[in-house]
């Protein structure tokens, strides 16, 4: 038989003892692993459907739908299974590996012929498997862990919702009960400023947790791209001219697009107020490019830099690099998920002399 049709014989050999091979697969993981707290029903959580897909992987005559596709979906339900029952990833590969052995024992004992070829065909497809629910494992691992921080962040800043409305409502109060002496005006301007600073920080952290916890979805709507830009990169432009520098954009307002605005003008703001504060000297610059399949946003600044280990953590939240200037380290983590949420990506660079460069690409969708 040529190898198209060893697999065929293969995969009908394995289709018909389905049920054999979960159960003497269960039999060895209680046996081999320290799985006692575990029910049995939690354990098969997944496995019929990855023998089920091992046998479709072996008719398939295309390797790649074997190696990448047919696993997404039932390696991302069996990884978050196995990180609610606290499975570490050692356990989760010893699992998949004891299948594949199973599979290849009850064929031998059944005494299906079994080619060397046939061993390798098994092992090749459940490997592909085990690659695909690690990558999950770990994604969903750190997806939990992100979420849980997250959201004892945003329970401490919606309670500080409450005592900064209240400070805000008495200054109001102060204000509207007349003129006051100008010490006590200059006193009464600083309290508002830290009010709104603070207002400002809180909400801020609130997004960040929103984003962090997967609880932002993408709201696209047809609108055109000067709508959704052009009052930030006025505000960027005048905050540079206090400092000394200047912003460039070269974009077309008039362009129609089809993406959410708020998240869009949240990564924008992000990058350009990042750009002008780190910028003490010389030009940032905006560029939108219009490709078919895309818009691509550049952001360019003649900052001091970033190294290499900065760059690998700027994106992640409260990580900042080596620069002393204010800010809470959340801004590129909220670009970066408001990217995301959009199924677009963010990339940054720099020469570690001088100059960061910071894109993001945004998919174009068709309006509805």
């Amino acid at each position: 038989m040529d190898e198209r049709e060893t697999r065929a014989a293969l995969a009908m050999a394995i289709d018909s003892r389905r049920h054999k091979i979960e159960q003497r697969w269960l039999e060895s993981v209680q046996a081999d692993m320290r799985v006692s707290h575990v029910e049995p029903t939690d354990l098969r959580h997944g496995i019929q459907r990855y023998l089920a897909l091992v046998v479709v992987a072996l008719r398939s005559e295309d390797p790649g739908h074997r190696a990448l596709h047919v696993w997404r979906e039932v390696a991302h339900e069996h990884a978050l299974t196995r990180v609610r029952l606290g499975f570490d990833v050692e356990q989760l590969v010893r699992e998949l590996t004891l299948l594949r052995r199973t599979v290849v024992r009850v064929l031998h004992d059944d005494e299906v012929a079994i080619t060397a070829e046939s061993v390798e065909a098994v092992a090749d497809v459940i490997d592909a498997a085990i690659a695909a629910s690690l990558k999950s494992y770990v994604d969903a691992r750190d997806y939990g862990a992100r979420r849980e921080h997250a959201e004892h962040l945003g329970f401490l800043s919606h309670e500080l919702r409450t005592p900064l409305a209240a400070a805000a409502l008495s200054t109001n109060m102060l204000r509207r009960m007349g003129s006051l002496p100008e010490q006590q005006e200059r006193v009464l301007a600083r309290i508002e400023q830290g009010l709104k600073r603070a207002q400002s920080l809180t909400e801020e952290v609130l997004l960040a947790e929103r984003l962090e916890a997967g609880k932002v979805e993408s709201q696209p709507a047809d609108t055109t791209l000067g709508a959704v830009i052009d009052d930030i990169v006025d505000n960027c432009r005048q905050a540079a001219e206090i400092k000394g520098c200047g912003v460039k954009a070269s974009y077309e307002p008039s362009l129609r697009v089809h993406i959410d605005p708020k998240l869009t003008r949240s990564v924008v703001e992000n990058l350009l107020e990042n750009a002008v504060k780190y910028t003490d000297r010389g030009l940032v610059e905006l560029v939108v490019e219009d490709n078919p399949a895309e818009l691509v946003f550049h952001v360019r600044d003649s900052c001091p830099g970033l190294s290499e280990a900065e760059l690998r953590i700027i994106f992640e939240p409260f990580r900042r690099g080596r620069t002393q200037k204010p800010g809470t380290g959340l801004g590129l983590s909220i670009a970066r998920r408001a990217v995301e949420a959009q199924g677009g990506r963010i990339c940054a660079e720099s020469g570690s002399e001088s100059g960061c460069h910071f894109w993001f690409h945004l998919p174009k969708r068709p309006p509805p």
